[in-house]
């Protein structure tokens, strides 16, 4: 609606038939504090005109592909206790050479019995140890950022292949041979 004096647009508050100013209070009434506004985002660095709040740190606006980039290296990384990373450690302490990044082939071998152990497949241990020594020739270092990404995509270790620890065999022998000579003593004493 228009006011008739001045031609400006005006906003009815309060009686249908009320004479309106533009700011929004009937002429003549006690005037009310004005309406809160909602904060503004400000693109500048220039602090902020007086008697207005600074918009908290939270509220910044990011580039949205650099939000999503940095949540998914987040979601991608890798726990320590990861068996990948956990071998692609052994293989990176067993490296030689600097920049040139050679594995001699009994640790090679060493490494492969190992990742049989975790549960991880030759291909997949020979895939990390590959990964490792590109690491550690690009001049990044073995277990670089780029490195744990790449680890990433490695097929994981299978819990239900793993080959239980050499050791743990051995004692398994031993108890069952200390039984059976138990038996065998029980027995012939009666």
């Amino acid at each position: 609606m228009t006011d008739p004096k001045n031609g400006q647009s005006v906003w009815r508050i309060g009686d249908a038939g009320a004479p309106v100013s533009p700011r929004g209070h009937t002429p003549g009434a006690p005037s009310r504090p004005p309406r809160r506004v909602s904060p503004t985002l400000r693109l500048t660095d220039e602090p902020p005109p007086s008697g207005r709040r600074a918009v908290p740190a939270a509220l910044t606006v990011i580039d949205p592909r650099q939000a999503v980039a940095k949540e998914n290296r987040l979601a991608s990384g890798m726990s320590p206790l990861d068996s990948r990373w956990v071998f692609a450690l052994k293989a990176s302490q067993l490296l030689e050479g600097g920049v040139a990044a050679i594995l001699r082939p009994e640790h090679r071998r060493r490494l492969l019995s190992q990742a049989r152990r975790i549960g991880l497949r030759d291909f997949d241990a020979n895939l990390i140890i590959a990964i490792v020594q590109d690491g550690r020739r690009s001049g990044l270092g073995a277990l670089n950022p780029d490195a744990e990404q790449r680890l990433t995509l490695v097929h994981p270790a299978d819990p239900a292949a793993a080959q239980p620890p050499r050791y743990a065999r051995l004692i398994g022998v031993a108890l069952g041979l200390g039984i059976v000579l138990a038996l065998f003593l029980i027995g012939s004493v009666r």
